[in-house]
């Protein structure tokens, strides 16, 4: 049952550690995964269809995720957010980030035009930075989490209503020449080349 709710990742390290686990600054690439519109779709469905609906595009995005090396640390509603780098050590996580982010996008596109689940669309939101990683909570409930300003930057784009807007696929706080007057916006590198 724990390993349902917490990553085998952390598992492993809470295993090995203990329930000490201090701790530590880390460069990672945190990820955050919105359905668009999905709130609204919401209201006319049965919490239970909402649920199934979720639960079923959740099993194939955590797949793609696991496959990357990337893990969801957690579940947001109709979203997620995912650390690559964190608690396993990766020199490639930046890397791993983009290739698990546009294989999201191609697996959310495959499956809506195969009529595998229904019109879909998601966002997400990519940066890569320092931040501390580790165990935070109170003495009788922890949880491993990256907290940093990393976070606040790659989460920007689930709630910016241009992105929203303009049905962007993706954002990078990559340093690039931007092509939209809003830099969230512009999603031309790396995604360039992924379909839908």
């Amino acid at each position: 049952l724990f390993g349902q709710h917490v990553s085998p990742q952390v598992v492993e390290r809470l295993m090995a550690e203990g329930a000490a686990t201090n701790s530590d600054i880390r460069r990672v690439a945190v990820m955050f995964v919105d359905f668009r519109s999905f709130t609204a779709g919401a209201r006319s469905r049965s919490p239970q269809d909402v649920v199934d609906r979720l639960d079923g595009a959740f099993a194939v995005l955590v797949e793609i995720l696991d496959r990357h090396g990337g893990i969801v640390n957690k579940f947001l509603g109709d979203g997620f957010m995912a650390v690559f780098g964190a608690p396993l050590v990766m020199g490639n996580h930046c890397q791993n980030a983009i290739n698990a982010a546009r294989e999201l996008v191609a697996e959310i596109k495959r499956a809506t035009d195969a009529g595998e689940i229904p019109p879909t669309r998601i966002g997400i939101g990519l940066h890569s930075g320092e931040a501390l990683v580790g165990n935070i909570g109170s003495a009788e409930r922890r949880e491993y989490t990256v907290i940093g300003d990393v976070v606040n930057v790659a989460i920007s784009p689930r709630s910016n209503d241009n992105c929203a807007n303009n049905n962007s696929k993706a954002a990078t706080s990559k340093p690039m020449p931007m092509m939209s007057p809003n830099p969230w916006c512009d999603s031309a590198d790396p995604f360039r080349d992924t379909p839908g």
